[in-house]
């Protein structure tokens, strides 16, 4: 056994509200659902669940609509044709991967930073100390 739940819906609506429980790792999204069309299913389980990976699965795509998921978040896009399961498992294993990947950078980021924000206050107290010093000359 790998280890893989699936819970399948056939809706945003739905999809958003077992998002919202416990337990979900990634999203495997198609882009035709009854109530979101193209990417708006993406932009809404971005606005709720912004750190949720979500590799987009479709049979009818466009290059533009897959440059469009892919800058909104998307980690993978593919063609449902001749999709087989152990590639969807290679594929999502992949965005697992990357998304890790992304969220450590935007960490380390913050850190960073952080970091720099806080030499800037050391800096500006240091310059407050000379300019003090300076006027007791």
């Amino acid at each position: 056994s790998i280890g893989i739940t699936c819970d399948v819906v056939g809706t945003l609506a739905a999809a958003l509200d077992r998002l919202g429980k416990e337990g979900v790792s990634a999203v495997v999204l198609d882009l035709n659902l009854p109530d979101a069309h193209e990417h708006e299913a993406v932009a809404a389980i971005r606005d709720k669940f912004p750190k949720m990976p979500i590799v987009v699965v479709t049979g009818c795509g466009s290059e533009e609509i897959e440059g469009k998921v892919l800058e909104m978040g998307c980690q993978d896009y593919f063609p449902k044709d001749g999709l087989r399961g152990k590639d969807l498992i290679t594929r999502l294993r992949h965005a697992a991967i990357r998304h890790d990947v992304v969220l450590q950078v935007e960490e380390q980021f913050k850190q960073a930073l952080a970091g720099l924000e806080q030499h800037g206050e050391t800096l500006e107290k240091a310059q407050k100390l000379q300019e003090q010093w300076d006027k007791t000359k």
